[in-house]
C-alpha cells in the first residue's frame, strides 16, 4: 500500500488519504477504487454501522461516498477560503453529520449539520458569533450526543452550550 496522510478501516473497507486521492481497499488490502473528486483531501471518518465515509477536504469541500457501490454521493463546496481542517463525525445513530465550518476565513468558525439520508444541510449554528472560534467534536455514544471544543472570547460558553443543546432537544438532533 501507499503512504497516507490519513487511514481509516471499519469492518469492510480501508481508506487512505493522500491529498489528491482518496483510495479504497477491500480488508485484505486490495484496491478497489481511486476518488479524484477534490483537492487537498486528508481526513475522513466512516458512518457508525454503514458503509458510508465523509472525507474532508482542506480546500473547502466535503464529501460522501458510499462504498458498497463505490461511488460519490454528494459534494459540498462549503468555502473558497479559509482552511477547513477541524473537526467533524457522525452521530452515534449516523442520522446526522456535523462539521466545523470556515466560510468567510480561518478564525470564523460555524458548526453545519447536515441530514444523513440526501446529505443535505439542515441548519447552521454559531455563524453570526464572531468571538467563537470551535475547535473539535466528538460523539457521546452513550447519550447520542454533539460535544465540541470552543475558544471564546468575551462570551460565556455556558449560554453557547446551552443554545446548542436546546437547538438539539428541539429538533431531536
Amino acid at each position: 500500500m501507499r503512504k497516507f496522510w490519513g487511514f481509516y478501516k471499519n469492518e469492510s473497507f480501508n481508506v487512505g488519504c493522500t491529498g489528491g486521492t482518496v483510495y479504497i481497499y477491500d480488508r485484505n488490502g486490495k484496491e478497489l477504487k481511486k476518488f479524484k473528486d477534490f483537492p487537498y483531501a486528508y481526513k475522513a471518518t466512516f458512518m457508525p454501522d454503514n458503509d458510508i465515509i465523509a472525507v474532508k477536504s482542506i480546500a473547502g469541500y466535503i464529501g460522501f461516498y458510499n462504498l458498497d457501490s463505490l461511488s460519490l454521493i454528494k459534494k459540498h463546496k462549503v468555502t473558497n477560503r479559509g482552511a477547513q481542517d477541524e473537526g467533524f463525525v457522525f452521530s452515534a445513530n449516523g442520522k446526522f453529520f456535523y462539521n466545523i465550518e470556515k466560510p468567510v476565513f480561518s478564525t470564523a468558525t460555524q458548526l453545519g449539520i447536515y441530514e444523513t439520508g440526501s446529505f443535505t444541510k439542515i441548519n447552521t449554528l454559531f455563524a453570526d458569533d464572531k468571538k467563537m472560534v470551535l475547535k473539535h467534536l466528538e460523539i457521546d455514544k452513550k447519550q447520542d450526543a454533539v460535544m465540541f471544543w470552543v475558544l471564546c472570547v468575551a462570551k460565556t460558553v455556558e449560554y453557547l452550550i446551552m443554545d446548542l443543546l436546546q437547538f438539539l432537544t428541539k429538533k431531536n438532533l
